[in-house]
């Protein structure tokens, strides 16, 4: 009896450390897969913004270039040999305009080039997909630690008894694996 007492003892005292070594893997899964969903959630956050940055610079460049024609039309337009001081105001009050534009846009975004935007914008957009790609690494690096852990005997047996846990698929792009022609036979 008290062999029995001391072996049931003995499993209880190696018990527990593995059923608490399986729920602290499977909340690392879970917390690196939260880590995978902030990464997302800020590139969401982000495009959109960055979009409407771009739109706009755009927009403005588009209108500051019909500006511009416009000014060089009128200054085309005034002749040497007769002076037309309304057209010259014309022109005055159009460069003046554009100036006060240029420089009120230029104190509130010193780089107006849209192609420099974008460009920013896309490596923006790089940078964000690189940080998911480093989360999905640490979530499937948690991934595996905790499949390895609960499949182990005598965890496997511990999780079959007491916790349960079933394991965890890593995350997989389909779309990339169809790039591959090797299959790994597992």
């Amino acid at each position: 009896m008290e062999l029995l007492l001391l072996a049931l003892a003995g499993l209880v005292v190696l018990a527990v450390p593995v059923y608490n070594g399986i729920v602290n893997r499977k909340n690392a899964v879970q917390s690196a897969w939260a880590s995978v969903l902030v990464q997302e959630r800020q590139k969401m956050k982000i495009l959109p913004a960055l979009e409407k940055a771009v739109s706009e610079y755009s927009e403005f460049e588009k209108g500051l270039l019909t500006q511009i024609t416009q000014l060089r039309e009128h200054l085309n337009g005034l002749e040497e040999e007769a002076p037309n001081t309304d057209r010259l105001n014309q022109s005055e009050a159009l460069t003046n305009e554009i100036m006060k534009s240029v420089n009120l846009t230029v104190e509130a975004y010193p780089d107006l080039k849209s192609e420099g935007l974008v460009r920013n914008m896309m490596q923006e957009i790089s940078e964000q997909q690189e940080q998911i790609g480093a989360a999905l690494r640490l979530f499937n690096s948690n991934v595996q630690i905790f499949n390895s852990y609960i499949q182990n005997f005598p965890n496997n047996l511990v999780n079959s008894i007491l916790n349960k846990e079933p394991p965890v698929r890593v995350f997989t792009d389909s779309k990339a694996a169809s790039n591959f022609e090797y299959r790994p036979n597992l």
